[in-house]
C-alpha cells in the first residue's frame, strides 16, 4: 500500500512558468527580430563600405534606419537606399518612388493646368478623388525657391527642374493632407522637404558604438 506522500508525488503536476514576450515573438518584418536585426546591421555596414549609395547615408546607423523604413514599406534593400533620403534629420521618400507608392496603393495620377507657374495633381482610386494645385508663387512666398544669397535654387529655375518641383509639391500636399497612409513611416517628399533648410542635416540615431553594442547583445542572446 502506497503511503500518502508517494501518492502526492505521483499526482504532482508540473505547471509551466509563464514567460514574458521577447524579441523572438515579434513578426518577421520587425527590426526587433534578432536575426533580421543583425543581418541588416551587417548589410548596413557593407553599404557604407561600398560607397555606392547616395551621399545622404553617412553612417551604418543611418543606413540601418533607412533599411527599416524601406522594409516597413515593402522595399528591397537597394530600393530603400535609392528611394529614401535624409532631410533635416528625418527619412523622406523621393524621385520616382513617390509616384510608385501612390500606384502601389491603387491611385491613378493625372496632371492638368501645367505651366511654369503651377500644376494641378489629381489622384483617383475608384470613386475616391483628390486634387491639389501647387503654385510657384506660393512656394516663393514660403521661401522655398531662394538660397541664402537671394538667388533661385537650381531646382526652381525655369525648365524641367521647376516642372518636376511643382509636381512633387502638389503630390506632397496630397500625401500629407489626404492620403497620409501612403507615406507609412517616412516624413514626406524629399524634393519639397529639402527646401525647408539650406542643407540637409545628418540623421541622428545615437552613437555608432551604441548601435554596435545593441547588435552584439542581441546576437549573443539569440
Amino acid at each position: 500500500m502506497k503511503n500518502i506522500k508517494s501518492e502526492m508525488i505521483e499526482q504532482e503536476v508540473t505547471i509551466p512558468k509563464p514567460s514574458s514576450v521577447t524579441v523572438r515573438d515579434t513578426k518577421e518584418t520587425s527590426l526587433l527580430n534578432p536575426e533580421i536585426y543583425v543581418q541588416m546591421k551587417i548589410l548596413a555596414q557593407d553599404f557604407i563600405n561600398s560607397k555606392a549609395i547616395p551621399a545622404c547615408w553617412v553612417t551604418a546607423s543611418q543606413v540601418l534606419v533607412g533599411l527599416q523604413a524601406g522594409l516597413e514599406m515593402g522595399m528591397k534593400p537597394m530600393e530603400s537606399m535609392n528611394s529614401l533620403y535624409v532631410v533635416n534629420g528625418a527619412v523622406n521618400i523621393w524621385g520616382k518612388a513617390v509616384t510608385k507608392r501612390l500606384r502601389l496603393h491603387g491611385y491613378q495620377i493625372k496632371y492638368t493646368n501645367e505651366t511654369t507657374g503651377e500644376v494641378t495633381a489629381t489622384i483617383t482610386k475608384g470613386k475616391e478623388k483628390h486634387s491639389f494645385t501647387f503654385k510657384f508663387a506660393d512656394a516663393e512666398a514660403s521661401g522655398y525657391t531662394k538660397d541664402s544669397y537671394g538667388k533661385d535654387k537650381i531646382g526652381w529655375k525655369i525648365g524641367q527642374n521647376r516642372l518636376l518641383k511643382l509636381r512633387y509639391g502638389a503630390l506632397s500636399a496630397l500625401l500629407k493632407t489626404e492620403v497620409p497612409e501612403v507615406l507609412d513611416g517616412v516624413n514626406g517628399v524629399a524634393e519639397i522637404e529639402n527646401d525647408f533648410a539650406e542643407q540637409p542635416k545628418a540623421l541622428s540615431v545615437g552613437s555608432e558604438d551604441k548601435v554596435n553594442a545593441i547588435a552584439e547583445a542581441v546576437k549573443n542572446d539569440s
